[in-house]
């Protein structure tokens, strides 16, 4: 090929990269528009690791922190119950049908044993799995390791996390300062940004559906919550409750909670202690509703099913 021709060639080339890259960016504008939704399930623990349940939680809440950071995504939390296995697909397709939030992507992510040796560092491993929110099925599964130097530190994670304010791109998890510093908060912080990034590189191939951002709201007004056991036609009268950092146990009249909030996404935390007979629980439900104040509606429900599995409504 000539000289001339090479050029004719690399300018070809040029103008069809920087084609290619104005669609990319008119994509990529177009999708800031609407976040991707994300649904985030609880992190299973299947370590078989006396420190497993806290590290789990605490996995859970940096996921849900990794996502609200990123402007184009909007975390949700799912609460599928006590019935809940990463493996059975079949069972969150089904738990997701009954949600009002449209999902584009259900993030399943299960801490599983770690690896061990005789010398040098433990290594935590957790397996993500990204599963389409319509039909259950596994898009793609990875699993991300990283070591952690401090073994004793495990077997003192004690108080795991902390929901604290909220920022431009939503809730955030922030872990207690104490976690945060130590070898377990690090480590566990790389795996949840191992396990959003990868999940982050499946979205390039999706449209986003969700949710719009919101517009200014009425400062605050009155809300009231009670949690329902649907299929007993009853409600607990016995449950801790935190709403954005805040314990809020004290104020449970007769199962009715009443508190003044800001008109934003709240992040709530349960722990039901009078669970009907044979009804199986999550030790903590994680949920993220929007008090929408011009709305009308500001009395939130949350709905507990046959399986422990949970959801939210307002009226």
């Amino acid at each position: 090929m000539t000289g001339q021709g090479r050029t004719n060639s690399a300018g070809l080339c040029g103008r069809v990269a920087a084609l290619a890259l104005v669609v990319l960016l008119s994509n990529f504008a177009a999708a800031q528009e609407k976040r991707f939704v994300v649904g985030i399930l609880p992190t299973y623990d299947s370590s078989g690791q006396s420190y497993g349940g806290n590290l789990s939680q605490l996995l859970t809440g940096m996921l849900y922190q990794q996502f609200a950071l990123d402007p184009h995504f909007r975390p949700v939390f799912l609460n599928p119950g006590g019935l809940y296995d990463p493996t059975s697909t079949s069972y969150i397709a089904e738990y997701v049908q009954t949600l009002d939030t449209p999902l584009d992507m259900v993030l399943a992510t299960n801490l599983i044993e770690p690896e061990s040796p005789k010398h040098g560092d433990e290594i935590l491993r957790l397996r993500s799995m990204q599963l389409d929110p319509k039909s259950g099925d596994a898009v793609q599964t990875w699993v991300s390791t990283t070591p952690i130097k401090d073994r004793s530190a495990m077997f003192d994670l004690g108080r795991t996390y902390v929901p604290t304010g909220m920022y431009d791109t939503g809730m955030m998890f922030k872990p207690n300062a104490s976690v945060q510093r130590s070898p377990v908060g690090k480590a566990a912080l790389e795996l949840a940004r191992q396990s959003e990034g990868m999940a982050v590189q499946q979205a390039t191939k999706l449209t986003p559906s969700g949710i719009v951002v919101e517009h200014p709201q009425p400062p605050s007004c009155r809300m009231k919550l009670k949690v329902n056991y649907v299929e007993r036609h009853a409600i607990s009268k016995s449950y801790s409750c935190v709403i954005n950092e805040k314990e809020e146990s004290l104020g449970i009249k007769e199962g009715i909670l009443e508190v003044e909030e800001p008109a934003r996404r709240l992040l709530i935390q349960i722990k039901l202690n009078d669970v009907p007979y044979k009804l199986p629980k999550q030790e903590t439900y994680l949920l993220d509703p929007t008090l929408d104040c011009s709305s009308g509606h500001e009395f939130l429900n949350v709905n507990i099913g046959s399986a422990g599995e949970a959801s939210t409504s307002w009226k």
